[in-house]
């Protein structure tokens, strides 16, 4: 593994300390989330008809944004 991905995971994790286990994990979790999403998106949605609409272009693109708001917001909130 290289340096620079042990750093960033450092960072994004906010742990200075962790160890190759807590890497390996991680990156295990991002890929298998990762995928879920691909095989929700290849075979789940598919199937789903889109309209072509403006409206629902631009909240499709919000959509993201909302999503992390609320998340970091509801993280705000929780006690440490």
């Amino acid at each position: 593994m290289s340096a620079l991905t042990l750093i960033l995971i450092r960072i994004s994790t906010g742990v200075s300390n962790l160890n190759d286990m807590d890497i390996i994990q991680t990156i295990a979790k991002v890929f298998g989330l990762s995928l879920g999403i691909s095989l929700l998106i290849k075979y789940g949605l598919s199937r789903l008809t889109i309209p072509n609409d403006n409206t629902f272009a631009l909240f499709l693109v919000i959509l993201p944004t909302i999503i992390v708001a609320v998340w970091l917001g509801y993280k705000l909130r929780m006690p440490n």
